[in-house]
């Protein structure tokens, strides 16, 4: 394949993923619009917070603002890093949040399990299955 194409798939790749990444953290600070419009994810940072808090149902309530902070501040770092960071950095970040929204549906899914077992009269339940 032609080198220069590469380099230049490679350039408007990173581009548009800079280019998410800011548009998520300007939704955040309600450029985009107020909560509830079309097309506004959050709208402001109470909203961004709330959905933080959703992904990190483990982190105590009081951290849940500097955790929504460090993600923001992380967005735009890796969205204005010129150097190999920015990508390996925004697919590691990405990851991160993939994952933290699987562990939540893995933790519902052990608690339907267990309703359903008890629905059926099974004593085969280990305790501690579900944390909550």
């Amino acid at each position: 394949m032609n080198a220069k194409l590469v380099r230049v798939g490679s350039w408007l790749l990173r581009i548009a993923l800079a280019m998410a990444f800011l548009s998520a953290v300007a939704d955040r600070f309600g450029l985009w619009g107020p909560p509830g419009s079309p097309g506004v994810g959050w709208g402001d940072l109470t909203g961004f917070n709330a959905y933080v808090a959703k992904l990190n149902w483990f982190v105590p309530a009081g951290l849940i603002p500097v955790v929504g902070w460090a993600s923001t501040a992380a967005e735009t770092g890796l969205a204005l890093a010129d150097s190999g960071i920015g990508p390996q950095g925004a697919a590691g970040l990405l990851g991160l949040h993939r994952s933290s929204r699987s562990i939540p549906a893995l933790r519902y899914s052990a608690k339907s399990h267990e309703r359903n077992m008890n629905m059926r009269g099974s004593s085969k339940i280990g305790k501690g299955l579900t944390n909550r």
